[in-house]
């Protein structure tokens, strides 16, 4: 009798094992096919719950069903994305082909430097050799530079790749975004299901506090960083600084960071003092120190409702999203994490409310 007993636990644990390796290899397969859509997926769920509300006003104000509403904001959003990223995407090949046929005639020039680049501190002299040596016979430098040439032409064309990559992964994101918009209600639904199905009732608590946390670093952080991003456009522009587009990519990258632009801008500033008239230098020094601190004025507009999350966790985001997805991770890691962190923090509270303390007064027992 307690052979066969013994026979059929063990039977019954090697089932359960069985059962637990199979689902197991299910979602590993599953996560493996999914993987690469991961970054994408992620981003459409951060753009549904940041544009939901603005779909909820379009149906009220103009009558007509979600899934329209979302069409049409869809399509408005790519109409302002395709429309420069096409202009721009044309006048560069035309540039590169323009300079390719010069060059292979032999008639391309660079224009000689000035002589206070020599004056630059660390690399003004070499600058000043090679930028010479280059503009007296470009044919014969690239020859004699054709390693070092090629080392700075391929992370240009990777950048170049990248960010075409960025802009279709981008679209992608908001096409299945506006699939999610289309149907909120369901689509909140099966959030909350899943949610009271992993933390019973606070589940639901949680899905709301991560609703919030989104909107909040979307509109506190990302928003705040392509205001940056297009007033520095603006500002090279009109001050005259070399491919502008480049320093506002840069400016957005950084505000994301949550790290002052002046590291950015740093560089245009040198290069306005050695080239420009000091009143040009001088303004656009003051520009980028106000583009610095609008961030102060911005924040307290944008954020909303004290939801924030710290600056380390923005910035630990940012940075491992860009390292994992690429630019569009750069999106990504700072929303994710600081949901994670804001998620953390309502579940320490939480412990520490149903233990009737605070979580100060907790740690102090624990020590």
């Amino acid at each position: 009798m307690f052979k066969n007993t013994q026979k059929l636990h063990d039977n019954h644990i090697l089932e359960t094992l069985a059962k637990i390796l199979i689902v197991g290899l299910i979602l590993y397969g599953s996560f493996l096919i999914i993987q690469p859509f991961l970054g994408i997926i992620l981003w459409a769920i951060i753009i549904a719950v940041t544009i939901n509300p603005i779909i909820t006003l379009g149906e009220n104000t103009l009558k007509i069903s979600r899934t329209k509403v979302s069409i049409y904001f869809t399509l408005f959003v790519f109409i302002l994305l395709l429309l420069p990223t096409i202009s721009l995407g044309i006048s560069l090949a035309s540039n590169i082909q323009s300079l390719l046929a010069e060059f292979k005639a032999g008639i391309l020039h660079i224009p000689l430097p000035n002589e206070k680049v020599a004056s630059w501190p660390f690399i003004g002299e070499r600058l000043f050799g090679l930028w010479s040596e280059a503009s007296s016979n470009l044919n014969k430098f690239a020859i004699a530079h054709k390693d070092d040439v090629s080392l700075y032409i391929k992370p240009i064309l990777s950048s170049i790749g990248g960010g075409i990559m960025s802009v279709v992964a981008f679209m992608a994101s908001m096409t299945i975004a506006a699939v999610f918009t289309s149907m909120s209600e369901s689509s909140t639904a099966l959030m909350h299901t899943i949610a009271r199905r992993l933390a019973g009732k606070q589940g639901i608590e949680w899905v709301k506090l991560s609703t919030m946390t989104i909107r909040s670093v979307v509109q506190g952080v990302i928003g705040i960083a392509l205001i940056q991003s297009i007033t520095g456009y603006i500002g090279c522009v009109l001050f005259g600084i070399p491919f502008p587009i480049v320093w506002a990519i840069l400016i957005m990258l950084i505000a994301i960071a949550q790290l002052p632009t002046i590291i950015v801008l740093i560089f245009p500033i040198i290069y306005m003092f050695f080239t420009a008239t000091t009143a040009m230098a001088i303004g656009f020094t003051i520009f980028s120190i106000m583009l610095g601190f609008s961030d102060n004025v911005l924040k307290p507009l944008l954020l909303g409702r004290g939801v924030d999350a710290p600056m380390l966790v923005i910035l630990l985001g940012a940075i491992g999203g860009l390292m994992t997805w690429g630019i569009l991770g750069l999106f990504v890691g700072s929303v994710l994490l600081a949901v994670a962190y804001k998620l953390f923090m309502a579940w320490l509270t939480h412990e520490a409310e149903e233990m009737g303390m605070s979580t100060e007064e907790i740690a102090k027992l624990e020590i």
